[in-house]
């Protein structure tokens, strides 16, 4: 019986070490044309996004530094219904106006120091008549009174948004040395805002009146696409001697959303007619495209020198975005599997194994990572020995 269990040891440990040497062996084994060129916007500066993928279309000195005026209402109005959603301030809440308020002038609804009213109507004065004195009044109410201090929350908004051409000096865009801004920023702010719930309430309003029965003063927006332009979701003009006429807006025809933005214009007609043409160039020449993604089924992969053979590999979620493209295109998308045809162990559980990469017309869109799914030991000599003689011995 010795001699018969001598000699099985024996043929198991030239058996192993004929497969730790083929182990070791084999483990030693190794776009869009978004150029716009037949478009002539006569601003000083122009930008066109597609909103869901923020795509630039179309630019003219888009990061040219320039004074925004009454655009800079849109980060006053994004501060307040981030709050709203928040749920630290509510459209019914009263807001006091300041002498400070009063006495802005320019566009406004003429608050009285002391007027009481209330953020919803506030809010309404501030996208449909660009008053003035209504987005100072919000700005010093989150604040706790201070419209330098509105200032800096503005000013930190923006550093989140990825504004990096952008610094506000008040909550209304009145003229003052070193309140800047750029296109692009404009661009990023307005698809920031335009997607937050309510935003559209205020910006695509045509008439509001305030003040029913006691000094009623009927509003009408000041930008003249809600009521001339199809789709038009409003968003905010802007005016003053520094900055010439500006525009940022945006429309939705057939689930599309462009934004256009337009600074420095001569005169509000030609901005109008100008946005016009940008927006009708996007839905002329653009579309977005839903990615086909197809199920991916990885077989378990070998291990060398591990405990286990195999190994299950994990596919993730393959999620990828709509993109822009040339509308009426039909592109074409692949999808690239590239994995490790042997791991070596030991690795634990989420190693990278390969990659699902998916391309459309040769570019690539985005890739994924594939990865173990469980942990896997080494197989030193004497746990591949334990296992085989366990094996032998219950054969």
């Amino acid at each position: 019986m010795k001699k018969r269990l001598s000699a099985v040891f024996l043929v198991a440990m030239l058996f192993l070490c004929s497969i730790y040497t083929v182990f070791a062996e084999g483990a030693a084994q190794p776009s869009i044309d978004s150029s716009g060129t037949d478009l002539e916007i006569r601003g000083k500066a122009a930008i066109l996004m597609e909103l869901s993928t923020g795509k630039i279309l179309y630019a003219k000195n888009e990061h040219e530094p320039l004074e925004p005026a009454s655009i800079t209402k849109v980060m006053t109005m994004t501060l307040v219904l981030e709050r709203i959603g928040q749920g630290t301030l509510q459209f019914e809440d009263i807001v006091t106006a300041s002498a400070n308020a009063k006495s802005m002038g320019g566009s406004e609804i003429y608050l009285d120091t002391g007027e009481q009213m209330s953020v919803y109507d506030l809010m309404m004065a501030t996208a449909v008549a660009s008053a003035n004195d209504a987005a100072v009044a919000l700005g010093e109410h989150l604040s706790g009174g201070s419209e330098e201090a509105f200032a800096e929350m503005m000013n930190a908004k923006a550093k989140e948004l990825g504004m990096n051409e952008t610094h506000f000096v008040n909550a209304c865009g009145l003229h003052e040395d070193g309140h800047i801004t750029s296109a692009y920023d404009i661009a990023l702010m307005s698809r920031h805002f335009i997607q937050l719930p309510e935003a559209q309430t205020f910006t695509k309003q045509d008439i509001y009146p305030i003040r029913e029965g006691v000094r009623e003063y009927k509003m009408r927006n000041s930008n003249a696409l809600v009521r001339t332009y199809e789709g038009c979701i409003g968003i905010k003009t802007g005016f003053t001697n520094e900055a010439g006429y500006c525009l940022s807006a945006g429309a939705t025809r057939d689930g599309e959303t462009f934004i256009g933005v337009i600074l420095g214009a001569s005169s509000s007609a030609e901005r109008n007619e100008d946005m016009a043409k940008l927006l009708d160039y996007g839905f002329a020449h653009f579309e977005t495209y839903e990615i086909p993604v197809e199920q991916v089924i990885v077989e378990p992969i070998p291990v060398v020198l591990g405990l286990k053979d195999k190994v299950e590999v994990v596919v993730p979620d393959l999620i990828v975005p709509n993109q822009v493209i040339a509308k009426g295109a039909v592109p074409e998308v692949d999808m690239k599997v590239t994995l490790d045809e042997n791991v070596k162990a030991p690795f634990e559980a989420g190693h990278k194994v390969g990659t699902i990469e998916v391309v459309m017309d040769g570019a690539l869109l985005q890739s994924f990572d594939l990865t173990t799914k469980e942990e896997v030991g080494k197989r030193t000599f004497w746990k591949a020995f334990a296992i085989l003689l366990k094996k032998i011995i219950s054969m």
